[in-house]
């Protein structure tokens, strides 16, 4: 597994082509994968937040992978990223986000397969860490985020708070409890 394959596919598939929050997608995945580096994420939650949106997600509908093309992804960067992308892909945000905060177990909702399941400790721990990571570079790069957005990120991020390392705690406060600067 190397995240310049990766990339490479990415850039292959069209990523720096595309628009998203601060640029290009290929720049957002990027950003994502370094703010999880900086956060002290594994290298291979490091390549996941690159591979992220591969599958598209339920706030970026735009795919560059098919559901039916996920060995592509598995080759460049083996089974474990691969299996993390597509959990981050196909959660159903409106029916999750709200149950992030349940303990001992967080009911997921697949909008792929519509069905609910419950999501393992690890699972559940990566999947935080990189909404988190996601969701805050969005944050950061939108040119309409505004106060409002700011609030609903710190509500979400506050209720996955055990589920987020220190770094990953500390940088989302420390952007989300003062407005937002332009």
């Amino acid at each position: 597994m190397t995240t310049a394959a990766v990339r490479d596919l990415l850039v292959e598939l069209g990523a720096d082509r595309i628009g998203h929050a601060g640029g290009s997608l290929l720049a957002h995945l990027t950003r994502t994968s370094e703010r999880l580096a900086d956060w002290g994420a594994s290298t291979e939650l490091q390549t996941v937040g690159l591979a992220h949106a591969l599958y598209g997600t339920d706030g970026f509908g735009q795919s560059l992978l098919g559901r039916d093309e996920r060995d592509r992804l598995r080759e460049v960067a083996g089974e474990p990223v691969e299996s993390q992308v597509y959990l981050y892909a196909s959660c159903g945000r409106d029916r999750t986000y709200p149950h992030l905060a349940d303990r001992p177990t967080v009911l997921f909702h697949d909008r792929f397969a519509g069905t609910d399941v419950e999501l393992e400790a690890f699972s559940l721990r990566t999947f935080a860490e990189l909404t988190a990571g996601n969701e805050l570079d969005v944050l950061l790069h939108r040119e309409d985020a505004d106060d409002k957005h700011r609030a609903w990120l710190l509500d979400l991020v506050t209720r996955m708070r055990d589920l987020l390392t220190e770094a990953a705690w500390a940088d989302c406060t420390r952007h989300l409890t003062r407005p937002i600067a332009r």
